[in-house]
This record gives C-alpha cells, structure tokens and sequence, in this order.
C-alpha cells in the first residue's frame, strides 16, 4: 500500500490512483535523469534531439504546407465476438499513420512522415467495458507529413482487453505493455483522403464476425483554423504585474474599449497553457467587453521570468497548493480594477477559466479575502479541473504517466517534497499539444510543444486539496451565473465529474454537455465542434450576462 498518507487529500490522491488502475497501459520505467537547462535554456523555440529539421514543420509555411492533420471519427462496432468466457468484450481502438503495407514499422522507416517526432501519427479511442455493441462517437487526429510520403495509409486495430489484464488491472504483467496483454480483433489499412476536409466513410469486418465503422477526413496544416496573424490582428497590449520577486512577475494581455462599456473578461488559462484563442476573443469584443488574459507564473508569456532551473515546472515548488496562482489573481485583479467596490469597476464582469484554472478560480474564491469583493458576475467554464479524482482512467496522456509512477513509486507520502517529479520533463516533441498547434498556430514559445513538463507531486496535491475544500464548501463559493461546458469527447478529464463538481460552485450553475469536443472545447479537433461550443457560449452571454435582468454578483 501507498503508506504514510496522513490528511484528506493525500487519501483523496491515493484512492484516486488505485481506481484509475494506472499503470495498467504502459511499463513503469525509473525515472530517467531530468534534461539539463544549462544545455540548452531555450527548449520551446529548440528542436528536440532525433527531429529532423528539414521535415517538421516548425519553420517558414513552405514546411508547413508539406503536413496534413487527419481527423479520426470513431463511430461504432456492431456484433463484436467474445474473446473470453468472463464476460463480453472491452474493446479499444489504436489508430495510426504508416507507410504503405508496413503494419510494424520502425523509426527510421516513419521518418519521413514524422520527421522523427514520436506519436504524433497515432491516436487511441478508450475502451468500452462489456459491450458487443460499443459505441464510441468521438474524434481524435493524427498528423503526418504528406509531402513525401504519397503512400501513407491509416492502419486501425481494435484491440480487447485481456481477461489476465482484467483480472489484474491493479498489478498488470509488468513486463508487458497493455496492448500486448490485448487480444486482436481485428485490424486493416486505409487510403487517407486529401486535404478537401471531405469525411470519407469506412465499415470493415471483424474477424469472427462484427463490423467497425468510422469516417476520416484532412486537413492541411498550411490553412489553420487560427494562426499566430490572427492573435497579433487583435491588437492586444502587454502589462507586467510585478511580484515580490523578479521571476513572481507576470504577464496580462488586454484590450480595453473605447468608449467603456462597463463589461470585461477576465480569461484565466489551464497548466500548459496560454490564451491562443482570437475567433473566441472577437466574439467577446465584438459585445463590447473589456479582455485580459492572465497567464500565471510559469505558463505561457510569463515563462519567461522564470530562472532556467526552472524550466520544466510548470507548477511552482513552494507547496502542495494552488497559494501561489491566487496571489497572481489578487494582483491582477487590482491592476484591473475590479477588487474595487465601487461604479467604477465594470457592471459585468466575466471569469472565464479552463482546465486547471479551473482549480486556481476555485482556490482563490475558497482562500482570497478579496473575493468577498465579488469580482466576479458571471463564470464561463471549459473542461474545469476541480478536484483531483476525476481524472479519466482511459486518458493517453501524460497524467496517467504520473499517476502510474507514483503509485508504483510509492510515492505519495507526507515525507515527500513537492517538488518530487512524477511524471518526468524532457526535450521531446509533446504529441498531444502539436497536433493542437498544427491546427491553431500560436508562437513555439508559449506552449511546451518542443519540450514536456514535469509533473509534480504538488501539483498532484494541489489538485486534490481543491476539490476536498470544494466538496466541503459544496454550494457556497457563489450564487452567480454559471455556464460549464464539457465534452463526452474529453480524453483528459472525466465529464461526469466534471458535470457534478460544477454545481458544487453554486446553485446557478448550467452544465452543457457536448459530444464531440476536445478537452480545451474551443481548440476542438474538428473546427465545426469549436463553432458549436463557441455558439453556446455567445447564446449564453447574449441571454444571461447583456440581458436586462437583475445580476448576481461572485
């Protein structure tokens, strides 16, 4: 067991780590020895080691327009066999760009439709338990370089969980990696269609019997949805807010109306993040709303005053908690203005969070003497982390890696630091956010794209804490309006907890549930699912935040 947890939320942490059964996708390896900033200090704008230059697309558009995204929309399968007497199938879906009629190849062989940058030619559709008729109606994208590889073809494996696996989902074979534990149902290649955006449907047999059906189409990576031109056609300006030290400093983008209007947006962005949002921010400034976006210490442009020791954290190591990201909101908040209880601050007055600055809104509503000022009138959420246990236990991403490691390291213990790494950073492709950025264009700098993060076990408690208290508070933080928008499609947060938390906040709260949206559900997968949401969201402020009816106040 996972041995001196002494307070909630180590507790809350440690359940959370046995029900997600991690460790159970991937082998659990030692950490490898951290990357050296002294190296090279600028990771997010250097190529990671075994790239090759001469085919990413990171330089002029020429290289950009070689690469194409293409959109995976996994439907369903009908009629699937029984692989084991226990019970019906959980099967999974693997996707991924190959050369033609080579089903294994090997790094050197991908090179030319990677550019040597791992996984980003790959998705993966999380199991559905016991079912013969799974249905998964969620999208996913790969990406690859198309000039140059005219012969790439999508391969698809749908994969079973292995009754062993199933059995043993706390203690896998730790010598064999999931899918190796998996039995196959079935697999074959497909044409991948150009770059017209056009969907193109499929339906194959499964061995045994049963069908899979699912459609693809592509995207350029010359044409994005939103580019780093749009953001700079906003015309922003930059404030630097000052902290009690040089690298506490951070970063507030804004544009103020002229004349006022006496509504503002106040945009608060997840961990790995920035705002890189401009078809959002027209919306709101097209309604006359004042906009700041605040990217706290070590995220985005306020990476920057970081010391190069610091580089790979993106959760500062003073403490398991979220102290640090509500001074920067209390700092901002007063260069804005709106701590000030007055007609001279903006009558409405928009939180609008993502991800985990879900957890920091939280954190300084539940901890901040200044948000007994409301300064808030309305909240606007997108896929919100409140609490560190709703993680989704099928996610491919970087969290289970962490969860994995620290369940096996046990780790989770009141003797540890904060700043104990869990999930190690390296100089290394991020798959997850470059197949976002190939389709939303932001500068390198303000991302990890080139370069991945430490998870912390501060983080992690951090999290945990948040939605303790918030479970404890349940109901009390505010009686403002609340939209919350999550996604079925989500594959890092869990939207059925994401749903319930978000009326913990308070009795007004609205949750929308979307169905094929991304985790950030305005940097969707398919710009028609961003639209969506994005609708909603304006619907939302035309109808609650510039109607005529009396406000409630955060």
């Amino acid at each position: 067991r996972v041995s001196g947890l002494d307070n909630r939320s180590d507790k809350s942490l440690d359940s959370a780590v046995r029900a997600m059964g991690c460790g159970t996708s991937k082998k659990v390896q030692p950490l490898p020895p951290p990357p050296d900033p002294s190296a090279a200090p600028d990771f997010a704008t250097t190529l990671p080691p075994g790239v090759d230059e001469t085919l990413a697309p990171f330089g002029a558009d020429s290289g950009r327009r070689a690469w194409s995204v293409v959109v995976v929309h996994m439907i369903e399968a009908k009629n699937l066999p029984d692989s084991d007497w226990l019970s019906s199938p959980d099967a999974y879906v693997r996707c991924k760009l190959i050369p033609k009629n080579n089903p294994a190849p090997s790094a050197e062989e991908l090179k030319p439709l990677t550019a040597g940058m791992a996984d980003v030619n790959a998705c993966f559709f999380s199991a559905k338990e016991n079912t013969k008729n799974p249905k998964w109606d969620a999208k996913r994208s790969c990406a690859f370089r198309r000039e140059g590889s005219p012969d790439a073809e999508l391969h698809i494996q749908l994969l079973e969980k292995d009754s062993k696996t199933a059995l043993t989902k706390e203690w896998p074979l730790p010598w064999k990696t999931a899918d190796e534990q998996a039995d196959k149902l079935g697999e074959a290649s497909f044409p991948i269609p150009d770059d017209s955006a056009k969907w193109v449907d499929h339906t194959f047999d499964i061995n045994g019997g049963g069908t899979l059906h699912f459609r693809v189409r592509a995207y350029s990576a010359a044409t994005p949805f939103t580019s780093a031109e749009d953001l700079a056609g906003l015309t922003c300006e930059e404030h630097i807010v000052d902290g009690d030290t040089p690298n506490e400093r951070v970063s507030v983008l804004y544009k103020r109306q002229e004349p006022s209007q006496s509504r503002g947006i106040f945009w608060l962005p997840g961990r790995n993040d920035t705002f890189m949002h401009p078809h959002v921010a027209k919306e709101f400034l097209s309604r006359g709303f004042d906009f700041y976006t605040l990217d706290c210490r070590r995220l985005g442009r306020s990476k920057r005053f970081m010391d190069v020791g610091q580089y790979f954290s993106s959760h500062p190591s003073n403490g398991p908690t979220f102290e640090y990201s509500t001074q920067d909101i209390e700092r901002t908040l007063s260069w804005m203005g709106w701590l000030d209880d007055s007609d001279s601050r903006p009558m409405k007055r928009i939180v609008y969070v993502h991800s985990t600055g879900g957890a920091m809104l939280c954190h300084y509503l539940m901890n901040s003497p200044t948000a007994k000022s409301k300064p808030f009138t309305h909240i606007v959420m997108n896929s919100p982390l409140l609490g560190f246990e709703f993680c989704n236990r099928e996610m491919d991403s970087t969290l289970e890696d962490a969860l994995a490691c620290a369940f096996h390291s046990r780790i989770v213990s009141r003797k540890a630091k904060p700043d104990t790494v869990v999930a190690q950073g390296s100089h290394s492709v991020y798959a997850f956010v470059f197949k976002v950025w190939l389709q939303y264009h932001v500068d390198l700098s303000l991302r990890p794209i080139l370069f991945r993060t430490h998870t912390t076990l501060g983080f992690l408690k951090a999290t945990a804490a948040v939605g303790d208290q918030l479970e404890k508070q349940k109901g009390t933080l505010t009686d403002a309006p609340i939209l919350c928008l999550t996604s079925k499609n989500d594959p890092v947060l869990d939207w059925q907890a994401i749903s319930e938390r978000a009326k913990w906040l308070g009795p007004n709260a609205e949750v929308e549930l979307l169905d094929r949206n991304s985790h950030d559900v305005l940097l969707s997968t398919d710009y028609e699912d961003t639209q969506y949401a994005l609708k909603r969201i304006t619907t939302w402020i035309d109808g609650t935040v510039l109607s005529n009816v009396e406000e409630s106040s955060a």
